[in-house]
């Protein structure tokens, strides 16, 4: 009966360390779907991003600012030194969208 017993309760330990393995999973999965989600969803406000640039540049095909009026810029976001180019006329709007990247 002792025997009996013992192999229960063996029995009984091996089921609650699958248990404890199989929520380990199960966690792991729900993160891993979690993070799939939240990396679509920067892949979209990429996709977005790049949309919004790329628009005023179709929009006139035919502007190309004069080599003059680029200006080579230092920018830093978040820690780390970005060399952009620029017009005249891009450089405040380029200045408000690094500040506004760097506070985020």
């Amino acid at each position: 009966m002792d025997a009996e017993l013992a192999t229960l309760e063996e029995k009984i330990r091996q089921a609650a360390r699958l248990c404890q393995r199989l929520r380990t999973k199960t966690g792991l999965r729900q993160q891993l779907a979690a993070l799939q989600g939240d990396k679509k969803q920067l892949a979209e406000k990429i996709d977005g991003a790049r949309n919004r640039l790329e628009t005023p540049a179709q929009a006139d095909p035919e502007y190309a600012p004069d080599e003059s009026e680029i200006q080579d810029l230092d920018v830093n976001i978040m820690g780390r030194t970005y060399k952009v180019a620029c017009s005249d006329e891009e450089r405040n709007a380029l200045l408000s969208a690094v500040a506004y990247l760097d506070r985020r």
